[in-house]
């Protein structure tokens, strides 16, 4: 199979980590940033331009500008987040103070918020928090000359968190994060094309009204077949009466960022 899509364009390109931005839809800003967490402050106008922002979703965090203006060498990284629950505001309790007051003027007044707030206040009242986890690092890299997009389990450097924009990634750079690593560096040098299938599509919840309407519900997750030969992604035991005992699985080797928490972010197509 050969690298389409986001892949190709990552390979051809100067700047591999540049293209995973595009098609990328800014849904907030980064206020608190450490080594293991982040806090995005987003609003409801954000979320519904980006079709939602469901729990377990991944998010990219960067000082890149898609439009690739105003950008230094130094920012040519993507830190990819993951969406845990909601935060909270430094103003939390006045925003739910405000929220409470609107709620029962249109309880009361059998009234739509635009017509019991004004603009300002329906404006602020609209903002909220993400708590999200930080997964890695994808950052430029070359190998015998061709671009490669590498990946790291951490960060190694804090800015400060306002320079950061947090995008939720289009289908195809969700595909080619789901589905890293597309093809090695040592494939890269042999000029191999590496021996994919697809097992299944991402899917942050079940219920998928959104997703659907956006055109980002079926996006693939393919793996690499020479991982999970290496991997013996499939253990079986037998017991003495050759009856299977167990079936061990062995997905998160080969996906390292993919690790249990507790919330599936793919299914199979079955």
């Amino acid at each position: 199979m050969t690298l389409s899509g986001i892949a190709a364009a990552a390979a051809a390109s100067a700047s591999a980590i540049r293209r995973l931005l595009d098609g990328a839809i800014p849904i907030g800003g980064i206020y608190h940033l450490d080594f293991e967490t982040a806090t995005v402050l987003t609003n409801d106008d954000w979320k519904r331009e980006a079709a939602g922002v469901p729990r377990g979703s991944f998010l990219i965090a960067t000082t890149l500008r898609n439009d690739n203006q105003g950008s230094s060498a130094d920012d040519d990284e993507l830190i990819l987040l993951r969406v845990e629950g909601l935060g909270s505001l430094p103003n939390q309790a006045e925003l739910v103070e405000t929220r409470m007051d609107t709620m029962r003027a249109m309880t009361e007044q059998n009234r739509p918020a635009a017509d019991v707030l004004d603009p300002y206040t329906q404006g602020q009242i609209q903002w909220s928090a993400l708590d999200c986890r930080v997964l890695g690092t994808f950052y430029d890299d070359v190998v015998r000359t061709h671009p490669f997009v590498e990946w790291g389990s951490d960060i190694d450097n804090l800015y400060s968190a306002a320079r950061y924009v947090v995008y939720k990634p289009s289908a195809d750079t969700l595909s080619f994060v789901s589905s890293y690593p597309l093809a090695t560096a040592e494939e890269l040098i042999l000029g191999v094309t590496p021996n994919r299938i697809r097992i299944g599509f991402v899917r942050y919840s079940s219920t998928r009204r959104r997703s659907r309407a956006s055109g980002s519900d079926n996006v693939p997750v393919y793996v690499r077949v020479a991982d999970f030969v290496s991997m013996k992604d499939r253990s079986i035991r037998h017991d003495s009466v050759g009856e299977i005992e167990h079936d061990e699985d062995h997905s998160d080797s080969c996906f390292p960022a993919f690790a249990h928490d507790g919330h599936a972010h793919w299914s199979t197509p079955f």
